[in-house]
C-alpha cells in the first residue's frame, strides 16, 4: 500500500513538469517582453534582464530533465501508466508556465493551489483507517440477551474497533449487523492523501454504525465527510442488512466510495461477533461464539 516517496511517479512527474513549465514561462516572458535587447532601441538594462531570464530558463529546464530521468529510473515501469499521471503532470506544467510568466502572482496562486489540494486530501482521510481484507475490524459482545435487558428490547453490549478501546452500547435490536463505509483512492488522489509517504492506490474504511431489526444505527456519524460530499452518496443508502453494497465515484474515477451492511445475526448473551471485510468491500462475520470472557478482558 505505502512505499518510499522517491519511488512515486507522481512526485517526479510533478517536479519535472514544473521545471519545464517554469523554463517555458521564462522563454515566453522574454519573447513577448517589449524591452528585449534584440528589439530596436533596447538598452543595457534590458540586455541584463534578458540574460537572467535565459539563465533561469536553462536552470529550470535542467531541473525538468533531472526529474524526468528519475521518473524513468526510480518508479516501477508499470506505474508510468498510472491513472491521471499525465493529466497531473499537465496541471503542474500549466502552473509552472504561469509562474514563469508572472513570477509573483503565478507562484503565489500555484503554491496556494497545491497547499489547498494537499490539505483537502489530508482532511478528507481524517477519521478513516487503512483497510486490510479479512482481518478483524470490530467485535460486538452482547452482555445481556435481548429478552433479559433492563427494559423491553434494550440490552447492553461491548463494542470494540480495531486498535480502539472498548465502549458499552445500548442496543435495541435482537439481530445485529455492522455498517462499514469504504473509500478507494487512485492516482493523484492517493498520492496527496498518503503524504509524506507514497501510494498509487489507497483503500480506507470507517465503521458507520450498527444496524438491526429496529432503531437507527447507534454509531451513526454526525455530518457528512468530504468523501461523501464528493461522491454524492445518499445518507440512507447501504443501510439494509445483507443487501448488495452501494458505491459512487468522483474525480474522474480517482475516488470511489461505498457503503455496505453485513447480514443480520441473532444477538446472544456473551457470544462475541467478530467482523471483517471481504474483497467486495462488504462487512462479514469472521467469528461467532468462543471464549467471551477472554474477549472481554484482553
Amino acid at each position: 500500500m505505502y512505499h518510499g516517496l522517491e519511488t512515486s511517479p507522481y512526485l517526479w512527474a510533478a517536479i519535472g513538469a514544473l521545471g519545464f513549465g517554469l523554463a517555458l514561462g521564462q522563454i515566453l516572458r522574454w519573447v513577448f517582453d517589449p524591452h528585449a535587447s534584440w528589439r530596436e532601441g533596447a538598452g543595457a538594462a534590458a540586455s541584463g534582464a534578458e540574460g537572467r531570464r535565459i539563465t533561469r530558463a536553462i536552470v529550470f529546464a535542467s531541473l525538468g530533465i533531472l526529474a524526468a530521468s528519475a521518473l524513468v529510473i526510480l518508479p516501477p515501469k508499470s506505474s508510468l501508466h498510472g491513472p491521471g499521471l499525465w493529466a497531473w503532470a499537465g496541471g503542474f506544467a500549466a502552473c509552472g508556465t504561469f509562474a514563469g510568466i508572472m513570477p509573483r502572482l503565478g507562484g503565489a496562486v500555484s503554491l496556494a493551489l497545491l497547499v489547498l489540494l494537499t490539505g483537502l486530501a489530508r482532511f478528507g482521510r481524517s477519521g478513516w483507517q487503512p483497510l486490510e481484507l479479512n482481518t478483524e475490524l470490530a467485535r460486538i459482545v452482547p452482555l445481556e440477551s435481548p429478552a433479559s435487558g433492563p427494559t423491553a428490547g434494550a440490552y447492553r453490549a461491548e463494542y470494540r474497533e480495531r486498535g480502539g478501546s472498548a465502549r458499552i452500547l445500548t442496543l435495541r435490536a435482537s439481530q445485529v449487523a455492522l455498517i462499514v463505509d469504504s473509500v478507494e483512492l487512485d492516482g493523484p488522489a492517493a498520492f496527496l492523501a498518503a503524504l509524506p509517504r507514497a501510494a498509487e492506490s489507497l483503500r480506507l474504511y470507517r465503521i458507520y454504525g450498527i444496524s438491526g431489526d429496529s432503531g437507527p444505527p447507534p454509531l451513526h456519524a454526525e455530518g457528512r465527510t468530504l468523501f461523501e460530499l464528493l461522491a454524492r452518496s445518499g445518507p440512507g443508502e447501504g443501510l439494509v442488512p445483507g443487501a448488495a453494497p452501494v458505491s459512487h465515484s468522483a474525480l474522474g474515477g480517482l475516488l470511489r466510495m461505498g457503503r455496505a451492511t453485513s447480514a443480520p445475526v441473532p444477538a446472544e448473551s456473551l457470544q462475541p461477533l467478530v467482523y471483517g471485510i471481504g474483497e467486495d468491500l462488504s462487512p462479514r462475520l469472521l467469528q461467532t461464539g468462543g471464549d467471551a470472557l477472554g474477549v472481554l478482558v484482553r
